[in-house]
């Protein structure tokens, strides 16, 4: 039976709150008459703040409950397949705020990227370091992404380039004029920039990558490196020069162990 929880849209997604989203938007706003979750269609979706926001309005209703309870009874290997592989299967959501009109561009890099990110946190979890990930919106914008200042950076092009891309600048719609800082430029509590995919991360100091930003700049021979993607500026590193300079996971977690001691 599901627990009909209330869903924080400032926190992180639980397993339930993501099959009772999805269950809630297809069975109740797209009236599909469905037995199983598809898979495809969970990973395509968006949780919008506002699909937070009216299912936590209606949560209390006793029909719902009932509709929805019934739908699990009746299809409860399906439940249990989502709920068995959550994350390997059917991936970790964020929430999508609704205080900027943002790209699909947009949407599918932050969806990317949260995977990214619950997939690092929990390879610093198994080697004993909790890096406290942000999920609220005000810490997001205001603190950085984790409590430890690690961000983390999901980079899938560097296979095919060569490079790895570091931003310092974006937008949140193509059409728009307005540039904001953000990466590198953006004024908070991030120390290191975990960058990278599941299959190879590199780990930069934040003071290594404004000494290069800024050396770089005004340097005619490197005026290359720099690009616009999609609502992001930034500029690439070629991934053989990053492997000069990146930390070990071991050595992050010694150097924020022995700070936390003095």
């Amino acid at each position: 039976m599901l627990a009909f929880n209330y869903i924080n849209k400032n926190g992180k997604l639980s397993d339930e709150d993501c099959f009772i989203l999805y269950l809630y938007h297809e069975l109740v706003n797209q009236n599909k008459g469905i037995s199983k979750v598809d898979e495809d269609v969970y990973k395509e979706m968006f949780f919008f703040e506002s699909l937070i926001k009216e299912y936590n309005q209606n949560r209390s209703n006793l029909g719902l409950r009932n509709f929805l309870n019934d739908w699990v009874k009746k299809n409860h290997g399906a439940y249990l397949d989502f709920m068995t592989n959550f994350i390997d299967k059917y991936p970790s959501k964020p929430v999508h705020w609704g205080d900027r009109v943002k790209s699909i561009y947009f949407n599918t890099k932050l969806e990317q990227g949260h995977q990214f990110e619950v997939y690092i946190d929990n390879q610093f979890k198994k080697m004993g370091l909790e890096i406290g990930l942000y999920y609220a919106k005000h810490e997001q914008y205001d603190k950085g992404e984790s409590e430890k200042g690690i961000e983390i950076k999901f980079d899938n092009m560097w296979e095919k380039t060569g490079n790895i891309y570091i931003e310092y600048q974006e937008k949140v719609h193509k059409d728009s004029q307005n540039w904001v800082n953000s990466g590198i430029l953006k004024a908070d509590n991030t120390i290191y920039y975990l960058i990278g995919t599941r299959k190879k991360i590199w780990i930069l100091r934040k003071s290594d990558l404004l000494d290069i930003f800024k050396n770089w700049l005004n340097d005619p021979t490197k005026k290359w490196n720099f690009k616009q993607i999609g609502t992001s500026k930034g500029f690439v590193i070629p991934i053989t020069e990053a492997d000069k300079i990146t930390l070990t996971m071991a050595e992050v977690i010694s150097e924020i162990k022995k700070k936390s001691r003095v």
